[in-house]
């Protein structure tokens, strides 16, 4: 029950977009054969191997399978999507792929060429990094007590993402007796989105403040939320894939979570259904940025 209560309130309070992205659904044998093999590595940086991962693997060597997906796009501006724009997404999206290719080069001219060379040549834009070192915005993203190229490299990652956030057009299509926490109908949540204000930080990091009113409604599903809502990360899967992750305790154990949302012009439009329920109440609202 608290775990059904935690999921529930939880994606209700980030706004996030558990997305049922049937172009990749996996095979349940498929992923355990995978996850087993030398193949399988945390491809989206989360800290954790899972079927996220499995998908992006996916995506990342099956070439119909990406040209049929959200994915697919003009990469090279030829009006035409090819085998040429998915070289590109994949230069994109592997180091892997990009170590292998002819594109990789010591870019940073310290005689290695690693992750640090891809990240300069995902960013091309870091030749402005003493430009940014001279602004407010610089700080040691990476809490290596240094403030140097690294830290500017995770400015431009989250540099799009960066800013407040607010909830829009909400909609709940269930039974008008779901509740959550001190009896906050779902049916009734719109009301509540005020109390919410949602923040992304230029390291990635979430945070999202509640009113002391909320806080209250919230009642003993509160403390669990709240470790939830402070570990909160975003990172950017694909070009039509986000991901919000995060980690709590319930009943002692650790349980984490990866919740998905899919980008529009300006901000993030969601659709989740609530399985815990049996009912499988749906809700649907958008993630606007405001500043």
């Amino acid at each position: 029950m608290i775990k059904k209560i935690l999921v529930t309130a939880f994606a209700f309070l980030v706004s996030l977009l558990l997305v049922a992205c049937d172009h990749l659904a996996t095979n349940p044998n498929d992923f355990t054969n995978w996850l087993d093999s030398n193949d399988a590595t945390d491809l989206n940086n989360d800290d954790v191997i899972d079927e996220t991962d499995y998908s992006l693997f996916l995506l990342l060597n099956d070439y119909t399978l990406w040209l049929n997906s959200d994915d697919a796009a003009d990469f090279n501006d030829d009006r035409v999507i090819n085998e040429d724009d998915y070289v590109l997404y994949r230069l994109q999206n592997s180091y892997t792929y990009w170590l292998s290719s002819s594109e990789a080069a010591d870019l940073n001219n310290d005689d290695i060429i690693d992750e640090d060379d891809y990240d300069l040549y995902l960013y091309p834009t870091i030749s402005d990094y003493s430009m940014w070192r001279d602004t407010l915005d610089a700080m040691d993203l990476n809490d290596d007590q240094v403030v140097d190229e690294d830290d500017y490299a995770i400015y431009l990652t989250y540099l799009e993402f960066a800013g407040d956030y607010e909830i829009t057009n909400f909609s709940y299509t269930g039974l008008a007796n779901d509740y959550i926490g001190d009896y906050i109908f779902l049916v009734d949540f719109e009301d509540y989105l005020s109390d919410i204000t949602i923040t992304v930080d230029h390291a990635g990091q979430v945070s999202t403040t509640l009113s002391n009113a909320l806080i209250d409604k919230l009642d003993y599903t509160y403390s669990i939320i709240l470790e939830a809502l402070s570990n909160m990360t975003i990172t950017k899967l694909s070009a039509s894939l986000v991901a919000i992750d995060t980690a709590t305790t319930i009943d002692s154990l650790t349980v984490n979570f990866s919740l998905y949302l899919t980008p529009i012009e300006g901000g993030f439009s969601t659709s989740y259904t609530i399985s815990a329920y049996e009912t499988n109440p749906v809700m649907t609202f958008n993630l606007m940025k405001v500043s």
